[in-house]
């Protein structure tokens, strides 16, 4: 085999292990936020939500996109429909792509800032303080 095509391969080596590893990286964080988001109900907390009851919608507003952050809002989205979102955008994910997780409710901001006793450290926040944890594990897996 010739240097360039051994170059060639090395590269692309890189390459896939690097994507491999921002791929697991991006889903593990990205799901955590859309999990660590308050859910509400129904009656102000005074009760358990009623069987069937959706909720979340501050989780289901959580959207993920390559290119560029999605700016629209959803209704009655469940939690669920978010972290699929999530999944099929980072499948797509290559190294020469910027994966965006955004959520514009207009509250949004305040349960970052501990609104809500269910997060008074917010979402975002204590998530990406565990962002250098879990890339450096998904890079060692990964072999990048």
């Amino acid at each position: 085999m010739s240097f360039e095509l051994e170059m060639r391969a090395a590269e692309l080596k890189i390459t896939q292990a690097s994507e491999k590893a921002i791929r697991a990286t991006a889903l593990q964080l990205f799901t955590q936020v859309i999990e660590r988001t308050p859910v509400g109900n129904p009656d102000g907390w005074k009760n358990p939500a009623p069987p069937g009851y959706i909720g979340g919608t501050a989780r289901g507003n959580w959207r993920t996109a390559i290119g560029r952050p999605e700016t629209a809002t959803v209704d009655n989205r469940p939690e669920a429909q978010a972290t699929g979102e999530v999944n099929l955008a980072v499948a797509r994910f290559t190294l020469a792509d910027t994966i965006h997780l955004s959520n514009n409710l207009p509250y949004i901001q305040r349960l970052e800032n501990g609104w809500s006793q269910q997060a008074p450290a917010g979402m975002v926040a204590v998530t990406v303080n565990e962002f250098e944890r879990v890339i450096e594990s998904e890079a060692r897996r990964n072999r990048v």
